[in-house]
């Protein structure tokens, strides 16, 4: 998958370093396969407005935008085995390694954008 860097739109700051879930296969597999998700290492998932971590082996820290890119909502460190975590109003879903949010640089209200890099596959 390609990867992108994800942007606030408001301050210009790089977030993370993310793929995109473009087919309804990548979107239904999600991070499944990840030993271990990074902090600031993620995939953006689009349309998207829950998701489950059954199957996963690591924590995850999510956010949620509205059709605007606007967050929605956000959640820290959800744990493995959860059947459904979501955000009324969502359309995007970005998972992102557990720690990703700690800093507080991502609140609700902000615009976040994909942009393209040189960033290896």
């Amino acid at each position: 998958m390609k990867r992108y860097v994800l942007r606030d739109v408001a301050t210009g700051a790089a977030l993370g370093a993310v793929s995109r879930a473009d087919s309804p296969w990548e979107r239904l597999v999600g991070l499944l396969g990840c030993a271990c998700v990074q902090p600031h290492d993620g995939l953006w998932i689009e349309p998207c407005a829950a998701v489950h971590t059954v199957g996963m082996r690591c924590a995850l820290d999510l956010i949620f935008l509205d059709r605007d890119c606007r967050v929605v909502a956000l959640r820290e460190a959800v744990k493995p085995n959860r059947l459904a975590v979501f955000a009324p109003g969502a359309r995007v879903t970005i998972e992102l390694g557990a720690g990703s949010l700690r800093a507080g640089l991502v609140r609700l209200g902000d615009v976040l954008r994909l942009e393209e890099s040189a960033l290896p596959s």
